[in-house]
């Protein structure tokens, strides 16, 4: 029979497990996405005005939809499929260190989630490309609506992750393993994570530079400033290890 696990991890995806300096999945999709003038000039100004917000936590929860829902309609006006997407996809690789820490606690038996103010297929697809899919547990994001042709048409209204739900996904996941919401650790990179968990105190933050700090002390209890995740990865366990003594 399975050990019920003591500790779980919910990760954020963008700057998190992957490098800001690859930037969103969404960004990377652009590339192939934005098939004219006035689509890329649309794009342009949309997350221009939304990832300053984002980025400090201050994007409200009308501005949080209305982004998704203005980023797939591009994709839709843009005739983005799935199959094209995934060409620029499965060029991005984890963050260094992101790959050895899912399986270190994979293999150790605890639950791991990508929860993501993003795209559940896009996040399944470089998972898949870094061969790391096998040690998540469930990816909480949102699902897209595809006709036959793997056309993306939109996207499930309720599977949707937003900065404000975040904790509730990780509630949800941690009750769903049969773990105390006080023994959900998590890693998030901006204020957009600052719900992602539990405790302030189980919340690490990445980032790779001094002026981030500043954007995210408030909401995280730990922050590491490197590029690796080795540094978080050591750190996490640490607390797993000290919580089951």
């Amino acid at each position: 029979m399975k050990r019920q696990a003591d500790w779980c991890v919910v990760f954020d995806f963008d700057g998190t497990c992957i490098t800001r300096e690859v930037g969103s999945l969404f960004t990377v999709i652009d590339q192939v996405a934005l098939t004219s003038d006035k689509l890329k000039e649309e794009s342009k100004q949309m997350r221009k005005f939304f990832l300053h917000k984002a980025h400090h936590g201050k994007l409200s929860v009308k501005e949080e939809i209305h982004w998704l829902d203005q980023t797939i309609k591009l994709y839709k006006e843009g005739k983005l499929t799935l199959i094209k997407a995934g060409s620029v996809l499965r060029e991005v690789t984890l963050r260094d260190g992101v790959w050895k820490c899912l399986e270190r606690f994979h293999n150790m038996g605890v639950p791991i989630a990508i929860i993501s103010y993003g795209v559940r297929d896009f996040i399944d697809i470089v998972l898949r490309a870094n061969h790391a899919d096998a040690f998540v547990d469930e990816i909480y994001a949102a699902n897209l609506v595809l006709d036959k042709k793997t056309l993306i048409t939109g996207y499930k209204k309720h599977t949707a992750v937003f900065p404000e739900t975040k904790g509730k996904f990780s509630l949800r996941f941690a009750k769903k393993h049969g773990v105390s919401r006080t023994r959900i650790l998590a890693v998030g990179d901006s204020g957009s994570d600052r719900y992602l968990g539990y405790l302030k105190k189980n919340r690490l933050g990445i980032v790779e530079d001094y002026e981030k700090i500043k954007q995210v002390k408030t909401f995280m209890g730990e922050i590491f400033l490197t590029k690796s995740f080795y540094p978080i990865s050591d750190r996490l366990l640490e607390k797993i290890e000290r919580g089951r003594q």
